[in-house]
């Protein structure tokens, strides 16, 4: 059924193409699979900002399971045959969960249906990996009640594998909260269910370790990702309010005005009805306090500011790392969807039984749903629909009991059941669909290839220079990715996930400041603008940045070329008009090499100070650098000749080879960026790289002619994959010996 509803009900429908997907994860599904499918794993991007790890920014989910698809197929039909396996998998085990807490069919089909037809799910669509993180969040749930009914090798290794999983799909922050989802059902269990002590702890001690294994199991893309998020834009430090977006998340909308019918997030006056009566469930009141705490607690906390709890959210361990809590609203969504399953199945038995009970509290859920809606709490043309509802869902409870004289009270209670799902359904397919549109027919190489041959003619030119592509804005024809797939290097990028000296450097360029001065006040890899912040002067002040980072050419679509602002740049100086086709192209005549010798070195102050120092136009590089550390050469006050260009010799995404030839002792550069992972020799001897201009890579030489070597070798992903095979193993450990001890078991019996 959900299949089916993806299927015919959001595939080709929305206001607009799924941005995310055209210009960041088409791109780079086709280059990263591309490349291992030829049996090479990307490890550097030497294309995009400087350089940037291909998997420490974790999006691209390079060694998520399911990713074999884009190896086999064109992105667009990989995608869609990985959402549709996808949607299937979070409604079957949706359901399954809902199943184990002892809920009747129709009530797991509503709880299925509410999760995945509905809200964050397929608003996720547009969002891959955070779709496929939280598709794992159900299976985990189920793993725990595995646990919690003393099976333990199953449970363990199951919610070890959802959790490995929803790591690996590369969207931590969703996988944080799956976790915290998960500990909040665990601490239900152990404060509501009746056990001893001893199995309290058991059950607290199983979960914690599958909960670690599962992020071995990721160990091969997690440590890499920590490495990388150490010296990342973000830290692992939390995020202020500004930066993290709280102050206006639009989780209000959602909730206050979307919530009951006419909107896309919609739950509908059935399902919320419905879920007031699951606190009367019987046999599932621990689960149906548990889901309609988290419910509470959840969408509190994804309003951000607007309540006094999110002072607790920011407190909360690893959550405050991450930028907009309205995402938090797939929690809320599948604990509505649990709770309205748990208040179905309540009611059923309340029919079957012969108590009144939940239907009156349902009866008054509706009540408070009405007046919600007349109060605004729905938008004005949706209240017709809003009473007729509610008479449906009063005539459903009221006819049950008519239909228990005639047929019995079980058969009753399981039309009634079957009748509230058909209602939850009716409401849900109403739904409007105001989300982008996943294009699952893109044709790649006429969406990507309309100028296939200039960005060919642009790579030959640039050789190994840079390109600065301006005003691309969000054309996928012209997006900050072709310069991936067409081979050249650019010095900005659509990649949030950025490195802190990445975003010093160019947000410098851009603010006149290390810290961003304009929303979304994080860098995002993109520099968009010619016009500064108030009382800041041009960037063209600053642009002496851009001939450090090797920029000799600067692209853009013709209309930009007749900006104001656009012209006061190219009349700074230094840039001289050329030819290329469809775009007004620009040399930049002023452009350093990317790679040169410097005979002299400075310590490096504070990054602001060093970047006002590095972006005065009298800067040169080549007579003096500033470095981070001491490499052991002459300081400022000694007398030495002025160094040159090094010559390239091998440029290659994990490997660059220089030849220099220096008259003194001093330090090779090479204008790509500093990062954790690459390795230098000297004519074969291992050499030390030190941060050189804040982005840069500098090496320091004797006097004379050398090979200097560069190689991106990073010991994290090694030593993640030997963590990940060690989980793997011991999750097939646990996996096996839950056979094992059903056989036991058998034997034993018998």
């Amino acid at each position: 059924i959900v299949s089916g509803w993806w299927w015919f009900g959001f595939r080709g429908r929305g206001d607009g193409p799924a941005l995310d997907v055209i210009l960041y994860f088409y791109p780079m599904y086709e280059a990263a699979y591309r490349r291992v499918a030829m049996g090479e794993l990307p490890l550097w991007n030497s294309h995009q900002l400087c350089g940037i790890s291909w998997i420490g920014p974790l999006q691209v989910g390079l060694f998520y399971p399911a990713h074999v698809l884009y190896m086999l197929l064109a992105p667009p039909r990989a995608l869609a045959v990985s959402q549709g396996l996808h949607m299937a998998f979070i409604g079957v085990t949706t359901a399954a969960f809902a199943r184990s807490l002892g809920l009747g069919r129709a009530a797991a089909l509503v709880a299925a249906l509410l999760f995945t037809v509905r809200g964050r799910v397929p608003f996720a669509l547009f969002s891959p990996n955070y779709f496929e993180a939280i598709a794992w969040l159900p299976l985990g749930c189920l793993a725990i009640g595995d646990l919690a009914a003393g099976r333990r090798c199953r449970g363990a290794s199951v919610l070890a594998l959802a959790t490995g999983m929803s790591w690996l799909a590369g969207y931590p922050q969703t996988t944080i909260y799956v976790v915290y989802t998960w500990a909040s059902l665990v601490l239900a269990m152990l404060i509501g269910e009746r056990s001893t002590v001893r199995q309290k702890v058991a059950l607290g001690a199983a979960f914690a370790g599958a909960i670690a294994l599962g992020g071995v199991v990721a160990a091969v893309q997690l440590v890499p990702g920590l490495e990388h998020a150490l010296v990342g834009v973000r830290g692992t430090s939390g995020l202020d309010v500004q930066r993290m977006g709280a102050a206006i998340s639009p989780a209000a909308r959602m909730l206050f005005q979307g919530a009951i019918a006419g909107s896309p997030f919609a739950y509908g006056v059935a399902a919320l009805a419905t879920g007031c009566a699951a606190i009367l469930h019987r046999r599932a009141r621990v689960a149906a306090v548990w889901a309609i705490v988290l419910a509470v607690v959840s969408a509190a906390f994804s309003l951000g500011t607007r309540t006094p709890l999110f002072a607790l959210y920011q407190r909360l361990p690893a959550i405050g790392w991450f930028r907009e809590p309205d995402r938090l609203l797939a929690v809320t969504d599948f604990a509505i969807a649990v709770a309205a399953g748990i208040g179905i199945d309540a009611i059923a038995a309340a029919v079957g039984a012969g108590r009144r009970a939940p239907l009156l509290l349902t009866a008054a859920g509706l009540a408070a749903v009405v007046v919600a809606a007349r109060v605004g709490r729905a938008p004005a043309a949706e209240l017709p629909l809003v009473l007729g509802m509610a008479v449906a869902v009063v005539a459903v409870m009221a006819g049950g009991g008519g239909a228990a004289r005639l047929l019995g009270r079980r058969r009753a209670g399981s039309l009634v059941a079957w009748a509230c799902a058909a209602l939850v359904a009716f409401e849900l397919a109403r739904n409007p669909w105001h989300h982008e549109v996943v294009p699952y027919d893109l044709d790649m190489d006429a969406t990507y290839g309309a100028f296939a041959e200039s960005f060919r003619t642009l790579a030959r030119r640039a050789d190994h220079d840079r390109v600065w592509i301006y005003g691309n804005g969000l054309q996928a024809t012209i997006a900050h990715k072709m310069a991936t797939r067409f081979g050249f290097r650019v010095i900005g990028d659509y990649e949030p996930v950025n490195l802190r000296r990445q975003s010093d450097y160019f947000t410098y360029f851009t603010d006149g400041s290390v810290v961003p001065k304009r929303f979304p006040f994080v860098f995002m890899g993109d520099l968009s603008t010619l016009v500064p912040p108030p009382s800041v002067p041009p960037p063209a002040a600053r642009r002496r940045l851009l001939d450090l980072a090797a920029t000799r050419y600067v692209v853009m679509p013709p209309p930009q070329a007749l900006r104001p602002v656009v012209q006061a740049f190219v009349a700074s100086g230094g840039f001289v008009r050329g030819e290329l086709p469809s775009f007004a192209f620009f040399e930049n005549t002023r452009a350093l090499p990317r790679a040169f010798v410097t005979h002299r070195v400075r310590p490096a102050p504070e990054p602001a100070a060093l970047l006002e120092a590095l972006a005065r136009p009298d800067f040169d590089p080549l007579t003096e650098s500033y470095v981070e550390g001491d490499p052991g050469l002459p300081r400022s006050e000694v007398a030495v000749p002025r160094g040159g260009p090094a010559r390239i010799l091998q440029d290659d995404e994990e490997v660059v080879e220089l030849e220099a030839t220096l008259a003194a002792p001093g330090l090779v550069v090479l204008a790509d960026t500093f990062a954790p992972g690459w390795r230098a020799t000297v004519d074969g001897t291992p050499a030390a790289i030190y941060a050189t201009n804040h982005l840069f890579r500098g090496v320091p030489a004797p006097p004379g002619t050398h090979r200097v070597r560069f190689e991106y070798r990073p010991r994290s992903v090694t030593a993640g994959a030997a963590a990940t095979a060690c989980g793997l193993a011991g999750m097939l450990v646990l996996a096996l010996g839950g056979g094992f001890v059903r056989r036991s078991n058998r034997v034993s019996t018998g």
